[in-house]
């Protein structure tokens, strides 16, 4: 399995520390499973690009892709570090998707199983720790947490919009 898939994205990170946390989350703590299951289990909530076998790291890159056109247009007035937290935040959100062990399956807790995965080795109010908050909340009105603040809405907002059936991503000319 290749874990270098995510490195174009890896390099939109601005901060080095947040770049190289992330990087070392997805190539160390990241169940070997994710780099090969499609996005979707059952194949109803996703387009067709991401139910296929790799299907979860497309439906990420084309979540990352969104989270950049948007942060670059101009709309959003977030800092360089929160950009950055957004980022990483996307990159990890699903890495935990058919839970820890493996099931055959969306387990509904995903967003919480990672969150706590990075709680495990940092504090409360940290950079980790906000990044935590924007993946358990990414589901929006689907998950257990909503989000409860503009990062964490755009978050959600553009898993959501990479989730439409009728979005599908030129891999070859995107960014990532």
């Amino acid at each position: 399995m290749d874990k270098t898939k995510l490195d174009t994205c890896l390099r939109w990170i601005q901060n080095d520390k947040i770049r190289e946390w992330t990087e070392n989350f997805l190539k160390n703590k990241t169940p070997d499973y994710f780099w090969k299951i499609p996005a979707s289990s059952t194949g109803k909530y996703h387009p067709r690009y991401a139910v296929e076998e790799g299907g979860l790291v497309k439906h990420t890159k084309a979540v990352f892709q969104i989270a950049l056109s948007q942060l670059q247009n101009g709309v959003w007035a977030f800092s360089s570090d929160e950009k950055d937290k957004i980022l990483s935040a996307i990159l990890l959100h699903d890495t935990r998707k058919s839970g820890v062990p493996k099931q055959d399956h969306t387990v509904e807790d995903h967003p919480e199983l990672v969150a706590d995965t990075i709680r495990k080795d940092c504090k409360e109010g940290s950079i980790r720790d906000d990044i935590a908050s924007l993946i358990e909340t990414h589901m929006g009105q689907w998950g257990e947490k909503k989000p409860g603040n503009e990062m964490q809405f755009f978050v959600h907002l553009c898993d959501y919009i990479a989730s439409r059936k009728y979005m599908e991503i030129n891999f070859e000319r995107s960014k990532v």
